[in-house]
Formats: structure tokens, sequence, C-alpha cells
């Protein structure tokens, strides 16, 4: 097995977002929206802080003195980590401002001590205070301090995994706002609630809340404000793996910063932007916007570390090993610096460390690799940050696999699977079995290997895992090849290959890509031809004109002749492989897509709104296979996948792709059509039947199938081996329809059904949890 099979997750792919957790997002959310009482606003930094000292020496005892020393609790106290600072003013203003009986003064004292526990992480403390703070603005009926108390509790019960009580506080914000009018607080009741379902990955709700705080963003016109939700949004996209929604709606916030002159803004926005090329493997364009990035930082002397992170990340994926140190030591002196400074360790020292040993690893550096993951070890362990420790014990693994001392290997990985238990992550779980399969084939251990390596499959299918599942057969292939068992070797390969193959015909493009090439060749053949024609020509006149008519006449007229036949026998040629190109071209792409790729050299993504999106999947697929050949499998998923292709294309449907044992396919694009839905149901039909009935006379596989309709983005994928794909919610709601669905049953959404319902016999299922989504209306289709 190659090193580089096992060289994986070593990096932390853009540090910036490997921090999405609850508390990381709610607490990067009230840094930016918590200055709802601040005074001095146009002051920034320690000058603010100065002034407000400045002012406070000279203030009476009056309700702008509460205010300052509020304001200092923020800006010189809680927000810089100065915790005895913060409580020194807050408890200051809170004295003062109940002797003067000032209500609104005195919530905010509460709520400036409630964030001091909360930062604490005394999360009963800070409920206290924030339901205090909530107390005393009902009883002076003050909406908007009501309103700012409801999300704070919201906040705190989300930091404690109470998600019902944090979304129940939140909308009590947001309806206290708009009885009062308050479209800001609204706004930001909408901005809270969208973040929690955000970090729940319910994604359509998030969209819908930040898109109704959008709206009344621009309705105020706040164009800072606007621009940080359609931040949101683009992140959301991002987030969903959508990176072209992503782009478009980033480069439109892009220009709001640049028009305020907003650089700490641009900034964040460029590295966004930056992230969403990395993620569609466009280096160049992902390292112009993350540079972007990290000169801002550098012109406003901000030391954030992350984005050197990003750059050396995409520089190291170039196989620019050089750049990618150097960014990366850049990365780890500012987090050493800042550590110092917090008194504290922060987890970007051990990132860094770690990506610059995967360097070094990756460059054959062993002992250089082994050094810095040790040390990554321990800031990681110091922290207990206990996913970096498993990434990291499993990378000292790869390095000793490096190495060939396969006793350390196997003692890094099974330390690493041991310490799995106590996180959820399925993807680790996979890579390392399939490592310790590798491993077993190395020592020789063929039972062992067989058995890790049969663990690996059978998990990465329930993950639907193109790459993992890929790497269970390569393995048990080289086990089977090991034992002698050449059969069992070749079986396993032709499925190593059918699954890494699977999702975007890698064959067909190939193919196509070969045929276009040598159709080109073929054509400048042709044109070298004419022009050897051209000069014959010319030389023959120059001939005739020594008048020679007869002989160099005949000469001539057989050297053209000749060459007639070569140019028709071109042609020829060149028309059969031009057809043959187009064939193979019209079977990856649909019709007008390909028209477009032909003419303009490259096609457009492009927004649908109306369309309806199937999705089947084989039920027990892995139970059912393992009583099949691998020859029958294949066999099997050739026969009904043909099948499924005639019916789609019979019912006016456009196949994506298929994914593993999955089928996907679309009605409504490239060319619209009213009767989407009717059609799709009408196909999805035709495929149970073809199942149920195929069921009767062979081992087959039982089938559910999902449908939903909406609007999705389509385009093509990549520009080498590329392939035509849809994307959005839709898509991802019709794979929920599929999962949530029952053997033999096609289950659509209430979307749907309202587009059909006059049509076909249903059978309403009530509301359904869809993962992700919450409760869906779903129909079973009679």
């Amino acid at each position: 097995m190659k090193n580089k099979q096992l060289n994986t997750v070593q990096k932390l792919l853009t540090f910036s977002c490997s921090l999405f957790t609850k508390k990381a997002i709610l607490l990067s959310l009230l840094v930016i929206h918590f200055s709802l009482f601040t005074v001095h606003a146009q002051k920034q930094g320690q000058e603010r802080i100065d002034s407000l000292q400045t002012a406070l020496k000279k203030a009476k005892q009056d309700n702008n003195k509460v205010n300052i020393l509020n304001a200092l609790s923020e800006h010189a106290g809680w927000r810089k980590g100065n915790y005895d600072t913060a409580l020194f003013y807050a408890q200051n203003a809170l004295q003062l401002a109940q002797k003067l009986r000032f209500k609104k003064g005195e919530s905010d004292a509460y709520n400036n001590i409630g964030m001091i526990h909360l930062y604490q992480e005394n999360y009963q403390e800070a409920l206290n205070k924030f339901s205090l703070s909530l107390q005393t603005s009902e009883q002076a009926g003050d909406k908007k301090e009501q309103a700012i108390a409801y999300l704070y509790i919201g906040i705190v019960y989300v930091y404690q995994e109470n998600d019902a009580e944090a979304l129940k506080n939140y909308a009590a914000s947001l309806k206290v706002s708009q009885d009062a009018g308050n479209k800001e607080q609204e706004a930001q009741a909408y901005f809270y609630i969208g973040a929690l379902y955000y970090s729940k990955y319910n994604f359509t709700e998030a969209l819908k809340n930040y898109l109704a705080e959008l709206k009344i963003r621009e309705e105020i016109g706040d164009k800072k404000a606007t621009a940080n939700t359609y931040q949101n949004i683009g992140d959301l996209y991002r987030e969903q793996g959508n990176y072209l929604e992503a782009l478009k709606t980033f480069f439109v916030v892009l220009k709001i910063y640049e028009t305020l002159n907003d650089k700490l803004n641009t900034g964040g926005v460029c590295t966004s932007i930056g992230l969403c090329y990395f993620s569609l493997s466009n280096y160049p364009q992902a390292l112009e916007y993350l540079l972007k990035a990290l000169k801002i930082d550098e012109e406003l002397g901000n030391e954030l570390g992350s984005n050197s992170i990003n750059v050396g990340i995409v520089y190291d994926k170039s196989g620019d090993y050089a750049n990618a140190i150097r960014y990366y030591q850049k990365a780890l002196a500012v987090f050493e610096e800042s550590s110092k400074k917090a008194g504290r360790v922060t987890r970007g020292v051990g990132v860094a460390l770690g990506n610059i040993a995967g360097v070094y690893l990756e460059q054959g550096k062993y002992s250089e690799a082994l050094e810095y993951y040790q040390k990554a070890l321990k800031i990681h362990e110091q922290r207990q940050d206990k996913a970096d420790i498993v990434r990291i014990t499993m990378n000292i693994g790869n390095v000793y696999y490096s190495l060939g001392n396969y006793t350390e290997t196997l003692k890094s990985y099974l330390a690493a699977l041991k310490m799995l238990e106590k996180i959820d992550d399925k993807y680790l779980e996979v890579k390392l079995s399939n490592n310790i399969g590798a491993v077993y084939i190395q020592q020789h251990k063929l039972h062992e290997a067989k058995k890790w390596s049969e663990k690996a499959l059978r998990l990465s299918m329930e993950m639907r895992s193109k790459d993992a599942i890929s790497s269970a057969y390569d393995n048990l292939s080289a086990t089977d090849s090991a034992s002698g068992n050449f059969r069992g070797a070749y079986n396993n390969y032709k499925m190593y290959i059918l699954y890494k193959d699977s999702i975007y015909n890698e064959e067909n493009t190939k193919k196509f890509t070969q045929t276009s090439m040598q159709y080109e060749f073929d054509k400048k053949q042709l044109a070298d031809s004419l022009q050897n024609v051209q000069v014959k020509k010319l030389a023959a006149e120059k001939l005739s004109k020594q008048k020679t008519y007869t002989t160099l006449g005949a000469a001539l007229a057989f050297i053209l002749l000749g060459f007639s036949f070569f140019i028709f026998r071109n042609n020829k040629k060149l028309d059969k492989e031009k057809k043959k190109s187009e064939n193979l071209l019209l079977n990856i792409l649909p019709t007008e897509v390909a028209e477009e790729l032909k003419e303009k050299g490259s096609a457009d993504a492009k927004q649908f709104d109306e369309v309806s999106v199937l999705f089947t999947d084989f039920v027990h697929f892995t139970q059912t296979s393992e009583q099949l050949s691998p020859q029958q499998l294949v066999q099997e998923l050739n026969e009904c996948f043909t099948a499924f292709d005639n019916i789609i294309e019979q019912n006016g449907l456009e196949k994506i792709k298929t994914i593993g044992d999955a089928y996907l396919a679309v009605c409504g694009l490239p060319n619209e059509n009213e009767q989407h839905a009717k059609k799709t149901v009408q196909a999805a039909l035709e495929i149970r039947d073809f199942i149920a009935k195929r069921k009767q006379t062979e081992k087959t596989f039982d089938i559910r199938i999902g449908i939903h309709s909406g609007s999705v983005v389509a385009g093509i994928v990549g520009v080498k081996k590329f392939a035509y794909d849809i994307w959005g919610d839709t898509v991802n709601t019709a794979a929920r329809m599929e999962s949530s669905g029952e053997a033999g049953k096609i289950n659509i959404s209430a979307k749907t059904y309202q587009l059909i319902k006059d049509e076909f016999e249903f059978e309403y299922r009530g509301k359904i949890d869809a993962k992700g989504k919450g409760e869906i209306d779903m129909y079973f289709v009679s």
C-alpha cells in the first residue's frame, strides 16, 4: 500500500473552519452582536477605553456614569479576558443604577456580569444574572432590554445543550421585538434562531431565518449588518458543499465591505472566498484570496494565525512544500505569541505543529515528522482536544508505517482507535480500520487483515464513503493475493475499481478526453495535408508554364488524385471520431450543456426554480451483496441501473449520477417541464414495479425511493474528468425522503404532493423527523 494512502487527515484543512461547534459559533457571534448598549461607539480599541476612563473621572453620580461603567466592563473587561476588571466595573454600575433606580443601567449591569460567568463557563450563574436582567427590564416595561435578555438566556441554554429551551427563549425575544416594532431586535432574534439551526445542521430552517433577517436588514438600510447576514448565508451554502452559490453570495458581501472601506471584514470574506476555491480544487484562486486576507491582517496588525495556516495548506496541497512550511512556521509563531499573552496554550499551536509534521511526512523526512507530531500531541493532550489527539496519534502511526516499523504502527493505530470511543467520528474509525488491515497485510497476519478490512468495508458502506469503500476492497484484494486466493483478489480488485469510478463515470470521461485529443490531432494532420497539397499544386502550375503540359499534367492529376483520396479518407476518419466523441459527450452531459460546452469551451452553472429530484437506494445493500459473488453483484447493479436509465429516459428525466448503490435523477432541467413532478413520480412507479417483478425471479435488492420538488443549481464539476451535477437543499431533502422511506415504497414531500395530489393515490404518513431537516409532512405514493 502506498504511503499516501495512509497519509490522511494529518492536516486540519482550513483551521478557521475546524472550529465549527455550537460553542465556537455562538461565542464568535456574541463578540459581533453583544454591543447593544455601548457608548462612544465611534472610537475603537484602546482609544475607546482611554476615552471611557477619561469620561469616568469627570462623570457625576448619574445615569451617564452607569453607562460608562457598563461600557468599561465590556470593553476593558470581559472582551479582553480581564474578568476581575469586568466584574469591578459591572458591580459598581449595578450599585449606582439601583441607587438611582435606573432600570436600563441595572439590566445592562446584570448582562455584563452574566457575560463574565458565561465566558468562564459558570453557566448557572450566567443564567441567574440574565434572568435578573429580564426581570428588571420587565418591571421597567423596557421591551428592547427584554429582547436582549431573552437572547442571552437562550445562549446559555445552547451551552448547556438544551436546544429546546434555547429556541423557546429566542422565539420569546422575537415576539417581544415584533410587538414593540423594534426591527433591529427582530433581526437579531432571527439571526440567533438561524445560528442555532445552523449549529444543528438544519440548513433549511437556518436559511429561512437568515433570509428573514436579511429582509429586515435591507429594509433598515444597514449595509454592514446586511453584509454580515449575507456572510452567514454564504457560510451556510459552503457548509452544504454548494460552493457555487456560496461564492456568488460572498462576492456580494465583498462588494459591500469594499464600498464601506471595511478592511477587517473584507479580509474575512476574502478568507471565505479562498476556502470555497480550495474546496473546488482551484488552488491559484484560493491562494489569491487567502493571501489578500493575510495581507489585510498584517496591515491591521491582527495577530491571527488562521490565514497563515490556510495559505500553507494551499501550498501544501499544490506540492510547494517550502512555502507550506514557511507559512505554517509563521502561523506557529503567531499562535505561540498569543498563547503567552493569554497565559494558556491555544489549539492553533498544535494545529500548526501537526501541519508542519504532515509536510515532512510527505517529503519522506520521517524523523522531523515524528518530532513535530510528538510536539503537537503534547499540546493537544495538555488541552484535552480529543479529536486532535486521535488524528495526531494516527499520523504518528503513519510515520512508523513509512519507516516499516509495523509494531509501533499498530500500537499507535490501536491507541487512536481506543480513544475514538470517547468521540463519535465514523470517518476516523473507518480510516483506522483500513490502516490496521494494511499493517496486518505487511505482517502477513492475513486472518487479522481480512477481519479489519471487512470491518472497514461494513462501516464505509453504512457511510456511503466511496473512497473508504475503495480502500477496503483494495485491502481485501491485497489480502487475498497474499494468501494465494487470486480469484478473490481479482474480484475484490474489480469492486475496488467499480466504487472508485462509480460517481463520475471516469472511464467514459477518460475515453472522451482521449477521443477529443485524437480528433484534434487528426484535424491538425488534415490541415498539414491540405497545406502540402497547395504547395504541390503551385509547383505543378509553375512547371506547366514550361510547356510540359501532357506529361506533367498527367503527373499533377495523379498527385492531386492521390491527395484527394488522402483528404477524403481523413475526412471520413474525422467524421467517425467526431461522432464518437460527441456520443461520449452526450453520455456524460445533457444535450444543451454539451452544445454550450462545444460552442464556448465552458458551460455556466444555472439555477432551475421548478424541478423534481428522485433518489433511489437499495435497502440492506451490504447484507444482500454478501449473498452474491462479486461478478453477480456487478451484473445485478448493471442490469438494475440499465433498466433505470431506460425508464428515466422514457419519462423525460435527466440522469445525474450513481453513488455506490444509490441513483440520482431530476426532471425539469436543462429544459423546463411543467409536468416535472408527475413525470418523476411516474418514473418512480416504473422503477418500483421493475424491482418488484425482478424479485420474483432473481436474487435482487429491495429499493427505497424518495422525491422532493424545488429549486436546484446545475452545472459542470471540474475541468478534467468533469461531470454534470446538481446542488441545493432540494437535493438534500430528496435524499432525506429516500432515507426516511420504507422498502418498496415511494416517499414524497408535501411540496411534491401539492403539485400532483390529483394525479395519484397517496397515503399520508404524518410529520416524520428527517435528519437535519426537522419534522416534514411525508406521503407514500400508492
